[in-house]
């Protein structure tokens, strides 16, 4: 699958492939955890602390050292901000 989405230029590598679906499974398992009670409000932090990572090093790469990678991105930066968002709305969404 993720060659496949590689070669229709969905993704411009196997990295952003991998982790754009890995973050949407954060997500929804997030999303699915919530819809029962009882469950705590960790599983809404610990997707949130590991797309803090990526954003980061994003920022670095491509705003302050200013290098071209096929990694790092402005999207890369965008995607991981947002869903940061999310589970930050989620989180008191939940409460």
């Amino acid at each position: 699958m993720i060659e496949w989405l590689v070669n229709e230029k969905i993704f411009r590598n196997a990295n952003h492939a991998i982790w754009f679906l890995t973050s949407i499974g954060f997500l929804l398992l997030t999303v699915v955890l919530h819809l029962f009670p009882n469950q705590r409000l960790i599983f809404v932090v610990i997707p949130a602390i590991i797309n803090l990572p990526p954003f980061i090093t994003s920022f670095i790469a491509v705003h302050i050292q200013k290098r071209e990678s096929e990694i790092y991105s402005q999207d890369c930066i965008w995607f991981n901000l947002i869903l940061i968002l999310v589970y930050i709305l989620l989180f008191f969404f939940f409460r």
